[in-house]
């Protein structure tokens, strides 16, 4: 199952829950899907490479 963290963000002052573990400056980020909108999605994938 997921790590649920409640309490550690907002969306327009109401608390949200984040799903997965807490990400350190410097790690590597997961491969995510997050909709964009109703109808379009963005993976990790889809977003340019950034050098460190």
């Amino acid at each position: 199952m997921p790590q649920e963290r409640t309490g550690v963000a907002t969306l327009k002052g109401n608390p949200i829950t984040l799903v997965g573990p807490e990400l350190k400056k410097g790690d590597k980020a997961p491969d995510f899907t997050l909709n964009k909108s109703l109808t379009e999605t963005v993976t990790l994938a889809d977003l340019p490479a950034k050098s460190s």
